[in-house]
């Protein structure tokens, strides 16, 4: 880790050409800081990028429910990535942003019986996948998540569980 955040360049090559990627990245982070407890080093060698990762994922914010699966992924990277690197000066604004935007787009992402607009089921598993992370750190943080979010959330996953033919 230490060695890809020293050849990584902010905004720069592969790793930043995607922004929903950075979501991403920021959720295995987190993860990954979970299980180094201890590693202190590593979480401040990380916050340097971390802060470019919430700065970028504002910045290319994508427009329209017609991105609002991707909208959810920056939304949630915002929400993980203020509570995996509180120290951050944006980190409190990158919080209340994630969770404000994920209150109303996961669910205009989803017809009433949770089918996803886009009728693209593995998309839907990802984005329910960082919902339901975002809302396990905001929780385990004492920050309310948004209720909204949370029947969307339980109505996708329904609707998952029924696609997979269970019942």
């Amino acid at each position: 880790m230490e060695s890809w955040l020293w050849q990584d360049l902010p905004g720069v090559g592969i790793a930043w050409a995607h922004p929903s990627d950075l979501a991403i990245r920021l959720a295995h982070w987190h993860a990954g800081l979970c299980w180094l407890k201890e590693d202190q080093a590593l979480r401040n060698a990380m916050a340097g990028s971390a802060a470019w990762h919430l700065q970028h994922l504002e910045r290319r914010l994508p427009v329209g429910t017609e991105h609002g699966i991707r909208r959810i992924a920056h939304f949630c990277g915002m929400i993980l990535g203020g509570f995996t690197f509180p120290a951050l000066t944006m980190a409190r604004a990158a919080r209340a942003e994630g969770l404000a935007g994920l209150r109303w787009e996961l669910e205009a992402q989803l017809s009433p019986d949770g089918t996803p607009l886009d009728q693209a089921p593995g998309a839907l598993v990802q984005a329910l996948m960082l919902v339901a992370l975002a809302r396990a750190v905001s929780r385990a943080n004492g920050a309310a998540f948004p209720a909204q979010a949370d029947a969307a959330l339980a109505k996708g996953a329904q609707w998952l569980f029924h696609l997979s033919g269970e019942i």
